[in-house]
């Protein structure tokens, strides 16, 4: 259950992370190609905001990739030593 929902926002964190790549891409093409101060001076804030969108989504989904693989090598550790210590070994033999 667990495992699931975090292949589930790691999913969404990784369209996030594509979104704000594809905003910022946008953003900074206008910048370059516009002549004009006030457009620039209002692109420059979302351009700063998206950035710092795009950062935090970064960081939560590489934190949750870890506790991710952390989760199932604990896991495979913890059903590998129960079944060394189950009763079911000894009828198994």
């Amino acid at each position: 259950m667990l495992e699931e929902k975090a292949a589930q926002k790691i999913k969404q964190l990784k369209e996030a992370v594509a979104l704000m790549e594809e905003l910022s891409w946008r953003v900074v093409w206008a910048l370059d190609f516009s002549n004009f101060q006030t457009i620039n001076e209002e692109l420059d804030p979302v351009q700063d905001v998206i950035a710092e969108a795009h950062n935090a989504l970064e960081e939560e989904l590489e934190s949750l990739e870890e506790a991710t693989e952390d989760y199932k090598t604990t896991k495979e550790f913890a059903e590998a030593e129960f079944d060394q210590e189950s009763n079911l070994q000894y009828y198994l033999e």
